[in-house]
């Protein structure tokens, strides 16, 4: 099930009495749930028919207990089950008798934080009792592009081309990151419903703050100790360590690309035709491929492709597989 299915679901005034919720894009998960909030509640949501429980300190002995309580001021009640996915198989077994017969006066939303890939056995169990809806980062130019005038409608903002171009360049794919930044924007803005390329850049790239194009150019400088700040700072917003990776991968292909164009003479037009950015975002694109010789972009895809590998298949710690790279790759660079 789509969340678009979901809305016209709730416009046409159908809540399902079980819901699985799960993916990490918490920003688009979280305003999936206040729409059925305002489905349930229209006048407002009642906090006694509202009910938030954590799989971490809970169990399906109290699930049950707060879906079977008797709703106070409305005709149904809302039942919220955060981190689901800690919950095992005999826990599981323990509510299998009410998701196969969920009360209609109770809406039962599990929230999980699951992959569709490595968890695909889980999800297609649960999908066996009810609508199961995928909250994924934005992955690309384009779910990154639509993603990110989705978060500006919702302030009655919209973004010019090239300003969009240059989100997707800078804030990569985590949604968290992207919608703390649309927000930005939009205080921002003020009363301009327009947003443009220089406010991306005053706003979210002003003052050298952490974004993947500083990072890179920090490493690209040698200035290893203002990429390691650069990090710190890009993770502490919350975003995982594999999406850090990821963007600095998508960086250096944008670079990459630039010095394979600028050893073809090719000029400064075409390789922005070629990088789909605005013109200034494509100037510094050039200005950090001028420092990267030819010979060592293999290398750096190396080191890359290592610290993903040791990422994904161990318990190493993120933070320093990362910093790890950053140190190698300001001594290829020098």
């Amino acid at each position: 099930m789509a969340v678009d299915d979901l809305k016209k679901s709730l416009a046409g005034g159908v809540i399902a009495p079980l819901y699985f919720f799960y993916g990490d894009n918490e920003p688009a998960l979280e305003e999936a749930i206040r729409l059925i909030t305002a489905a349930l509640f229209p006048g407002g949501a009642a906090e006694l028919d509202i009910r938030q429980l954590n799989a971490q300190s809970q169990g399906p002995g109290d699930i049950l207990q707060a879906v079977r309580t008797i709703s106070f001021f409305s005709r149904k009640k809302l039942v919220i089950v955060r981190q689901a996915h800690h919950f095992k198989a005999p826990q599981w077994d323990q509510l299998k008798a009410y998701l196969k017969k969920p009360l209609g006066s109770c809406c039962l939303i599990f929230v999980l934080l699951l992959d569709e890939k490595k968890d695909k056995a889980r999800l297609e169990a649960l999908k066996k009792f009810g609508p199961a809806l995928a909250f994924q980062n934005p992955k690309g130019d384009r779910q990154i592009a639509q993603f990110v005038k989705a978060q500006l409608a919702r302030y009655g903002k919209t973004i010019a081309p090239d300003a969009l171009a240059y989100c997707g360049a800078i804030l990569g794919e985590s949604a968290q990151v992207i919608a703390g930044e649309v927000e930005k924007l939009a205080l921002y803005c003020g009363e301009r419903t327009a947003v443009e390329a220089a406010d991306v850049d005053e706003v979210v790239c002003g003052g050298g703050r952490g974004t993947i194009f500083n990072l890179v150019d920090a490493v690209g400088q040698g200035r290893l100790e203002q990429s390691l700040e650069l990090l710190g700072g890009i993770l502490g917003s919350g975003v995982h360590p594999l999406v850090v990776l990821k963007m600095i991968a998508r960086q250096f292909r944008l670079i990459g690309t630039a010095r394979l164009m600028l050893n073809q003479n090719e000029p400064s037009s075409r390789i922005g035709q070629r990088l789909r950015l605005p013109e200034f975002v494509v100037k510094g694109i050039m200005q950090q491929a001028r420092g990267w010789p030819a010979e060592r972009l293999g290398a750096v895809f190396e080191e890359i492709f290592a610290a993903s590998s040791l990422t994904k298949s161990s318990r190493a710690d993120g933070r320093i597989v990362l910093e790890r790279l950053l140190l190698r790759l300001t001594e290829l660079r020098a």
